[in-house]
């Protein structure tokens, strides 16, 4: 609960009202100490904040008389990695300390980084005890009660930030009763949490106000850079920059949270507005890829026919990808799927998740295994050469070992580029994660529960999280390395060896340089391709990873491989 103190001073305000919304750090970087820093702190990548800069467009135009700043510390990391943590937080705390704000929205949209969002709390309430922190984003709304624990956090807003937010900063100032502000949370003088208009509420923006973001005073020359699975692609030099196009998911996926933020109606913009904001993407900031943030965007196929046939009448001559997964019954439409493709769609990113039809009608994913059959094969009969992802999910707190180990021969048996893996965890706000608690896999949330801070990886029926974590390990090392489709197509056709190529180097530059069966098999590639410098380098740095990881080297017993260190160190 605010200070009167702090009450006193926002009240009293009538001129140089000063409001700040912050993305905090996200990752954090090497210290200068640290060996081979520079290869570690490539890892950072910087995303256009969208929420943010939607919230910020959107306070700015309802009030005028506010001064509204943004401050992106995720590219402030970035510009100065070399520097170390600490004094990137002298640099963040001091941009911070000069513009002075009263309130400061801060965002947390991400489990991972919920404990850089408390640390960032803390350290300005330790230079500025007066200022009023709003969070905002995934991680308060799903973690309300707890966020809401730390006494440096005055205020959350759930799901939908801009008009809760504006409505929050103009109630503060002229000190009204924050309990009139729909779509927040805080604790009352007792203590008590208090949640206005929790969910599905009145507060989601109609589809006419979801309108171009400003993105002006942003640093947009930083964004879309660092490693990025596009460099898998081929491409050269390219600029991908984001945009959203709808909010909302109609689906009811037991593991997902993404109806319970955007709520299940989708709102989507005017066609010609999305458009727009294509071409500014494209010409004022040299955008050539757009990633679209949408959850769902091709699922209505209306629209997406509308802005894919703008993309060619407008001869806009970009690429495009659905960042929130490739729908795969959309997509099963023919005539559908050569439009998408013609307008510059990038590559495609099937959301499948199981190859058992059981456990996809028990998390309610609405897709049938015979239509993911379906699309692999009209994609690989149209499109031999576009790189095909497929994500799953394994470790459903009621898949046995069978259906766990039949959903990873259905991966390889779907024959994609590339499979990407991940192990289920009970995020809240889903009912998979209320199933978890009911079953007592896991205690309520905690933010920092976790070695990487988000929830943990839970024990089956007839498996525990080490058994789940080794045999999927192993199963990503056997189809995406040693049995990959490529390895064979590429004997007849020498594209799909440069494709393996450059996903093999892809996951040796995101490691450090540190995967040894990624050398392995790239050195393998590059003979094939006469490139024998390359291979012999590939050859020296996987003994190098072998001879200091005995990780690696209980793998490569797992998996049969000999394990030669005689091609020596390599830089």
């Amino acid at each position: 609960m605010l200070s009167s103190e702090a009450t006193r001073k926002l009240t009293s305000t009538s001129k140089n009202k000063r409001v700040l919304l912050l993305n905090p750090f996200l990752d954090q970087c090497a210290e200068p100490t640290v060996a081979h820093q520079s290869e570690a702190n490539g890892h950072l990548f910087a995303g256009t904040p969208l929420g943010l800069v939607y919230i910020y467009t959107y306070a700015r135009e309802k009030f005028p008389d506010i001064d509204f700043k943004m401050i992106d510390g995720q590219v402030m990391l970035i510009k100065n990695a070399e520097k170390g943590m600490e004094n990137n937080w002298d640099l963040l705390l001091d941009e911070i300390v000069q513009y002075d704000p009263q309130i400061i929205g801060i965002s947390a949209c991400y489990y991972k980084s919920a404990y850089l969002f408390h640390e960032t709390c803390n350290r300005i309430k330790k230079i500025l005890p007066d200022i009023v922190i709003v969070g905002g984003g995934n991680y308060p709304t799903d973690g309300k009660g707890t966020i809401l624990d730390d006494e440096d956090v005055d205020f959350i807003v759930l799901s939908e930030g801009e008009a809760p937010f504006a409505a929050l900063v103009d109630t503060l100032y002229v000190g009204g009763d924050a309990k009139d502000v729909g779509g927040i949370g805080f604790k009352d003088e007792n203590g008590e949490l208090v949640l206005t208009e929790e969910r599905y509420n009145s507060h989601f923006l109609p589809p006419d106000e979801l309108i171009i973001p400003d993105r002006s005073t942003l640093p947009m020359d930083f964004y879309g850079k660092g490693r990025n699975v596009i460099d898998r692609l081929g491409m050269g030099k390219y600029r991908s920059l984001e945009m959203t196009v709808s909010r909302g998911c109609p689906y009811k996926c037991t593991f997902c949270n993404a109806k319970g933020f955007w709520g299940q109606r989708i709102r989507y913009r005017d066609s010609q507005s999305a458009l727009d904001e294509m071409e500014i993407l494209k010409k004022e900031y040299g955008a050539n890829i757009i990633l679209i943030n949408d959850d769902n965007f091709l699922l209505n196929k209306k629209k997406v026919t509308e802005i894919a046939k703008g993309i060619i009448e407008r001869k806009l001559d970009i690429k495009w990808l659905a960042n929130g997964g490739s729908n795969v019954r959309a997509l099963c439409d023919e005539a559908f799927l050569d439009l998408v493709v013609e307008s510059g769609f990038l590559y495609f990113n099937l959301a499948v998740e199981s190859g058992s039809q059981q456990t996809l009608d028990r998390i309610k994913k609405p897709t049938r295994v015979d239509e993911i059959w379906t699309l692999v094969e009209m994609i690989r009969r149209k499109y031999p050469h576009m790189w095909l992802n497929g994500y799953f999910i394994v470790g459903f707190p009621f898949e046995t070992r069978e259906e766990i180990i039949d959903t990873h021969k259905f991966s390889m048996d779907l024959e994609l580029d590339w499979c990407t893996y991940s192990l289920f965890k009970p995020f809240p706000n889903t009912e998979l994660y209320d199933e978890c608690v009911e079953m007592g896999l896991i205690k309520n949330f905690d933010w920092n529960c976790g070695s990487n801070h988000e929830p943990t990886v839970i024990d089956g029926p007839d498996w525990d999280r080490t058994w789940l974590f080794e045999t999927n390990y192993e199963n990503n090392l056997r189809s995406n390395f040693l049995n990959n489709v490529n390895l064979q197509r590429g004997e007849t056709d020498p594209y799909a060896f440069e494709q393996i190529l450059r996903d093999f180097e892809y996951v040796i530059s995101i490691t450090g340089n540190n995967h040894a069966l990624g050398f392995r098999q790239a050195a393998v590639v590059a003979d094939k391709l006469g490139l024998t410098e390359k291979a012999e380098n590939y050859r020296a740095n996987e003994a190098r990873v072998l001879a200091s990881d005995d990780n690696f080297v209980k793998w490569y017993r797992r998996l049969d491989l000999p394990i030669d260190l005689s091609a020596g160190p390599s830089a």
